[in-house]
């Protein structure tokens, strides 16, 4: 699973890569995630990214952190979400690759005259989801 920040605004199209594990947001050098912004505290927001969830986490900044519109203190973040980070506003992507599905063969006897097969799918849980649950002009 690939996940990135993609700014809106103000350097709009401007990409932040997110790897799996912790990253912090905010103005300090040492961040994952550096902006340079007078809005932004120094230590503003904290990603987590897992296998099966993304989650962001508001760490005491001053203005806040707000997702699709809503002030939140923690919230799992889905793909397409919106994201603001002080005067920031970004889109959080998320790319699934081959590696984050399994597929396994299971055969399956119903009768003598029949044999039918079964394929079960491990999915991505949340990404593919509500990815799938969206009309087909929202999945760009």
């Amino acid at each position: 699973m690939k996940c990135e920040l993609i700014m809106i605004s103000p350097e709009e199209g401007k990409t932040f890569p997110v790897s799996e594990g912790t990253s912090i947001i905010g103005r300090d050098a040492g961040n994952n995630v550096q902006l340079l912004y007078e809005s932004v505290s120094r230590r503003h927001a904290k990603l987590e990214i897992s296998p099966d969830a993304c989650t962001i986490e508001d760490i005491g900044s001053s203005n806040g952190t707000i997702v699709n519109g809503k002030k939140i203190s923690k919230h799992d973040l889905q793909n397409g979400d919106e994201i603001k980070i002080g005067d920031c506003s970004f889109k959080f992507h998320v790319t699934l690759n081959r590696e984050d599905f399994t597929a396994h063969f299971i055969p399956r006897q119903y009768s003598d005259k029949s044999n039918y097969n079964t394929v079960k799918m491990k999915k991505a849980p949340g990404f593919l989801q509500s990815f799938l649950n969206r009309s087909p002009s929202d999945r760009k």
